[in-house]
Order: C-alpha cells, then structure tokens, then sequence
C-alpha cells in the first residue's frame, strides 16, 4: 500500500562579524520549512441512484428492499409537489461517486488525498554600535512569514473547495539604549513594536457563489446539504471557516521603557516605568454568508415523503426525509448575518478597531545584608485599561440579564463610559531572600512571595462584538423551492431587545456581556527551596511551590433558569393530569435545555421557568469570581 507523502525540509543559515571594528557588530540568522502533508480526507457524497429521484431504500423495521420515487413533481412518493431542483443537481454533479461503503439509503463514503503544502520564512538581524565607552546602541528586527494553503486539510472535494488557506505574517523591531552613567549607575532605555497579519480565507468561493443570488457585498451562499443528525451529503461551501469568505486579525503592540539601576554599597536598587499601546484590527464575519438548510424532519418533525404505509419505517425515518428534502431543493430556513455600525448604517463586515493602554511603574531592591544573605523587596503597580473600541461599534448590558425584557444595550467606548471600571489599585509587593547557611558556598536556602496581575484581552473581549446593536440575524423559514429563493433582505437594527415572537419563536440573542465591576485576575506566587551541593558531581535541589489564582474569570449564565419558577415547574408537571401534558419523572421531563425558555411558546408548559426569552438560552457573562489553588513539590538530582 503506497504511503502518503510525508515531506520535511528545513534549512537555514547564520552569520554575522564587525562592520567597524570594535564599534558595529551584526548578526543574521534565517530558517525555512517546507513541509508536504497528504491525508486521506472522507466526504459523504450522493450514491448514482439517489441523485436521480428512484432508488431503492432499506426499510429498517422488515429489512426488505423498497423502491422510491421522488423523481418528479407528482411522482408516488413526493409529498411536496417538488421535483429535482436544478440548483442541486448541478451542485451534486460535482460530487465523486462513492468509492468506499455506503453510510444510508442516500450517500456513501468518496475517500481522496488532501494536500497540505506548509511554507515557513523566519530572519532575524540584530546590530550592536558602541557609542564611545559609555553608550552602547541595540537594533533587532524579525520577520516570519507563514503560508499553508489548505490548513488542517479541511477541503471536502478535491482539489482544495472548502480549504482554509492563510498567509500569515510576524514582525518585530526593538532598540536598546544602555547608557552608563556613572560607574555605579547605568540606565537602560527600549522602545520596539510587533506587528501580526492572521487572515484566513475560503477557497472555492467564486465556484459557490454561482450557484445562487449575491448579497448587497458580493457573498453567494453555503448549502447546509448535511442535516442535524449528521447525514445527508457534506455541506457545499464555507462552513469550514464558519459560513464567511474571509476572517482576520490585524494586531500589534507598540512600547516604550526606561529602568535605572544604582549600585549604592550594599544595595542594588532599580526603578522604571513602561507604557504599552495594543492595537487589533479584526473582523470575524461568521455567518456573513447566506446559509439554506434543508431539514424538516430534524428542524420541525415535518417529512417530505409519502404513500409508504405500509413501509412506516421508511416514510418516518428523519434521515431519508431530510435527504430527499434536500434533493428536492425543499429549503426550510434561510440565514445569515448582518453587520451594523453604531450609526445604524448596515456594513459589509463586523471590523472592529480594539485599542487598550497599559503602564506599569516598579521599584525594587536586592540588599546584601551579608556576604551570605542577600533580602529582595519592591513593589510594583500595573494599570490595565479597559479595551475599547476606536470608532464606538461595542456595547454592554448594564442591567440584569436575568430579570424582565425589554433590555437597552448600552454603546460603550471613547466619549461615553468603559464596558466596565477601570482600576487604578493594582500593587504587587514582592520579597524574596537567599541564605549561604555555612559560608561555602554548597548551601542555599531561597524563598520568595509576589503577586502578579493579568490582562484582559484577546478573544474574552473581542467576542462581543456581536452584541446588539452592532449584529442582527436574518431568518426565514422559507418553506419553498430553492429555485427562485431571493437573496436575504436587509434587516432593521435596534438596541432594545425584547421576547422572543411567540408565533415565529425568533428575536432572541446569546449576547457576551461584562460584569461592570469586573477585576484583573491576579496571582499570589510563593517558593520555598533548599539547594544542596553532595559531591563535586551530583546537587540535590527540593522545591516548594504554591500559587493561589485570584478573581480568575469565569463565565457563567446570566439569564438562568429562576429557583422558584422551576420548583413550582417540577411540582405542575408530576401531576399526570394537568393541562398541558408536560412531565416530570426520573425517566422522562419536559423541564429540559430550550423548554425552559420557550416552553410556553412551544404550548407545553403554563409559563416558562424564566423572567425572559429575549436571551435564550441564557447569555454568556463574563465575572471575576473564580479561584484556584497549587501547591507543589519539586526534586531535582542532578549528575554532572
């Protein structure tokens, strides 16, 4: 059996020398990958008799084979006055035949290689000049570039259609300012700045989007052709990448610092300051494209087959309904997201500009009480500022999410007020000792304590990017041929949410929300060890470590089921007798997941077991409560 090409090629080169002697030193370095991964991808693709509307089907309760017609409109077993759509039938034809076993009635397995070329670029270049004898000048730059096609080979037809493909780029640039002021007092001033591209792209879009309507920017639309329980051909588009032709993120962080240190007798003192400016520019875009799906059993309990009475596990079997719903182009919900800047003026992608100020100021002191005692103590303060967005596309809920709709959304940023307080509190002590016990220096004996505060970035921040009224959904519960299916209309926009339609069931949001009063996570750090020197050759090290995580971020529900409303819930629902049907048994409860929320609107309980449904199923909010502990015992021996 032939293996899968598994290619590995790294080289590299370094060199560096004087460009005046003894002043200018430089150094150069670079390292390239070039890396070919092929896998054996499997996709489920149509079997030759399915795709024509007559093919034979497995009846799961008699085991025998029965024929099915969907062919035409009016054929015997079509219960939607449907015939084949054309749309999905130039969408099948690009479908391999099965070539490994069949999965159901409808599709097989089509194995086929899937290439992954990786390309990686990495240099780096660092100058050092000598300014005299007190003055030393350090420049260093490095660039990577990072190129990978079809990343974690997630095409599902050859060649590539449906790959993610990116081509990233890093780099950094710093100087070093060393300045020896007086024989005992040196200064040491940096400012650089990084810079990170990280897009990722959908390959095939041109071919998906000719299959249908454009949207008001150009996106075509992904057929969701798999349904719910996981059958059905793979899905046509980009849903790999999240139903979006491209996501990025454009980052970076500028800095600045100065640290002095001063020898002075017995004591070596150092003080600084640093200043930090963040920057991502980023669209996420998820769900930009128009996405059809395909699935009445698995959405709505609703089959599309007919006239197989006497084969009811056949024309109820959810699978198979679904398949030939898809077959027959019977799309039953039409989505996609919509974009919107705090003008309310509808925009292409969800492109936020975060920004965040850092500083932090330090003062610290290593005394050596003794030759073999030396005490280190200082403190530290961080201000981390809240991130905010440049241009005010953000929001925050500043009321209680679990209490009664409607909510208003709160814009938050430049000008109004932060998503949540800034502190101004943050001081870390820390301390720490070293102790030669018996002056030979075979002995020591070390403890410390510190705290140390995080940041609040990233993905934490940027993910609620989507709170209303920046993001609003689109859904239509189309019901109809795909064929002649009109792009989606352009949604209104609103700050206020409310419950949810109780006839549609739609309006609802699962929004990120901040705790307004949330903290920066910090950290106590403690050790306590004992080094030991046994021979000449072997040293014996034991280490006690404890770390106690504090005001750690946590998320958790904000729209909870209510304590009261689910007691009197469970005691309703336990009498066999009441109104709505609704139970409540170790075996069996009605009392589960989305019910509490819409059970009302579904007709199965009296009332829901929450104050809203505006958020369902509940909202993320994001806390500082969480805590954690470590304690540990380190032992090392080593043999020289």
């Amino acid at each position: 059996t032939p293996k899968n090409p598994y290619e590995r090629n790294i080289f590299g080169a370094s060199a560096g020398g004087p460009i005046r002697k003894d002043k200018t030193f430089w150094f150069a370095n670079y390292e390239g990958n070039r890396f070919i991964t092929t896998l054996t991808n499997v996709s489920s693709v149509p079997n030759a008799a399915f795709r024509t509307g007559r093919f034979d089907a497995i009846d799961p309760v008699s085991g025998a084979s029965v024929p099915i017609d969907v062919s035409t409109a009016t054929a015997a077993n079509n219960g939607v006055g449907l015939a084949p759509d054309p749309t999905i039938q130039k969408i099948l034809a690009l479908y391999h035949l099965p070539n490994g076993p069949a999965i159901d009635n409808a599709t097989g397995q089509y194995f086929f290689p899937s290439s992954d070329r990786f390309t990686s670029d990495n240099f780096t270049v660092k100058i050092d000049h000598h300014i005299g004898e007190k003055n030393t000048l350090s420049g260093r730059y490095s660039f990577v570039r990072y190129n990978d096609p079809n990343q974690g080979s997630a095409n599902f037809l050859p060649p590539n259609l449906g790959a993610v493909a990116t081509s990233q780029r890093v780099q950094s640039l710093s100087l070093d300012w060393t300045s020896t002021l007086l024989p005992n007092l040196v200064n040491d001033f940096r400012i650089g700045g990084n810079r990170t591209n990280f897009p990722f792209s959908c390959t095939g879009t041109s071919v998906f989007d000719s299959f249908g309507p454009l949207d008001p920017y150009g996106r075509g639309t992904d057929y969701l052709l798999t349904d719910g329980f996981g059958a059905g051909p793979s899905n046509f588009g980009c849903t790999a990448l999240g139903d979006l032709n491209k996501e990025a993120r454009y980052t970076g962080t500028y800095h600045i610092l100065d640290g002095i240190t001063w020898v002075k007798g017995t004591h070596t003192l150092k003080f600084g300051w640093e200043g930090r400016d963040i920057y991502s520019n980023s669209y996420d875009n998820f769900g930009s494209r128009t996405t059809v799906s395909f699935a009445p059993e698995y959405q709505f309990g609703a089959g599309v087959l007919q006239g197989l009475d006497n084969n009811p596990g056949i024309q109820n079997d959810p699978i198979l309904n679904d398949e030939v719903a898809m077959l027959l182009g019977f799309v039953t919900t039409q989505s996609q997201s919509q974009f919107f800047d705090s003008k309310g003026v509808r925009n292409a992608s969800d492109l936020r500009g975060f920004r965040q100020k850092e500083m932090g100021l330090y003062a610290q002191d290593a005394w050596k009480v003794r030759p073999n005692l030396t005490f280190n103590y200082g403190v530290r303060w961080e201000y981390y500022g809240v991130p905010f967005e440049a241009h005010n596309n953000f929001s925050n809920l500043f009321a209680d999410a679990s209490g009664q709709a409607p909510f208003a959304f709160t814009t938050v940023g430049p000008g109004t007020r932060p998503a949540w307080n800034n502190e101004y509190l943050n001081f870390e002590p820390r301390v720490g000792f070293a102790w030669d016990p018996f002056k030979n220096g075979k002995t020591s004996i070390r403890g410390a304590y510190g705290i140390f505060h995080d940041r609040v970035y990233g993905n934490l921040f940027e993910n609620a990017r989507a709170n209303p009224p920046f993001q609003q959904a689109f859904t239509n519960y189309a019901f109809a041929s795909l064929t002649g299916l009109a792009a989606p209309t352009t949604v209104p926009t609103s700050a206020t949410v409310n419950n949810v339609d109780p006839i549609t069931i739609a309006g609802s949001v699962y929004p990120d929300l901040f705790d307004p009063n949330l903290h920066s996570p910090y950290s106590q750090n403690w050790n306590f060890g004992i080094e030991r020197q046994l021979t000449d050759t072997l040293q014996l090290e034991v280490n006690y470590v404890g770390v106690r995580g504090l005001r750690l971020f946590r998320e958790v529900d904000g729209n909870p089921p209510q304590p009261g409303l689910v007691k009197s819930l469970e005691a309703y629902c336990k009498d066999p007798s009441n109104a709505f049907g609704c139970v409540d048994s170790a075996n069996d409860s009605t009392l589960i997941g989305s019910l509490l929320y819409l059970g009302q609107e579904y007709g199965l309980l009296p009332y829901n077991a929450v104050n809203n449904n505006a958020f369902t199923p509940g909202a993320a909010m994001n806390k500082s409560i969480a805590k954690s502990y470590y304690n540990g015992l380190q032992v090392n021996l080593t043999q020289r």
